[in-house]
């Protein structure tokens, strides 16, 4: 064997190597799973054809909630509205009108100053059992007094 010879055969084996390595990570792999998965390039298997999740959840409409919404910003006026939101008093009007609802800040803060209707927004979207909105409300109130008067006023 001269060394030409040696030197061709050691290059197309090293070619020979790195082509095919370089092919076995980018083609699919096999597997057992006769289930309507395929394995692809080692990673978690995927699905060929997906069907329809099955889930429990209900979806709330935008025009339930800002109706909701509304319901429950006529308790107050528009501008006490106005101030427990942190909004213009033209806002609160829209929202006691059912014209708009509420974002998440508008929401955020409206619970954050209103125990009672953080109480009934939890009830609502299901964190408490219905009926139990007033009660979690009066006990929430009755916490932060306590709180406030503890600290001298500087609990919210």
């Amino acid at each position: 064997m001269s060394l030409y010879d040696s030197s061709a055969r050691c290059a197309a084996t090293q070619t020979a190597d790195i082509s095919s390595h370089a092919f076995a990570s980018s083609l699919p792999r096999e597997s057992g799973n006769r289930e309507g998965r395929m394995q692809t390039n080692g990673n978690t298997g995927r699905r060929v054809s997906g069907g329809r999740r099955l889930t429990s959840s209900r979806h709330v409409s935008t025009k339930d909630f800002t109706d909701w919404v509304s319901d429950q910003a006529q308790r107050y006026s528009e501008k006490e509205l106005a101030d427990l939101i942190g909004s213009s008093v033209k806002a609160a009007q829209n929202i006691r009108l059912g014209k708009s609802g509420c974002i998440g800040t508008t929401l955020a803060n409206w619970c954050r100053n209103d125990q009672m209707f953080a109480a009934a927004y939890a009830e609502y979207v299901g964190l408490i059992h219905p009926g139990q909105a007033d009660f979690v409300g009066r006990v929430s109130q009755a916490v932060l007094a306590s709180q406030r008067a503890h600290m001298g006023g500087d609990a919210e």
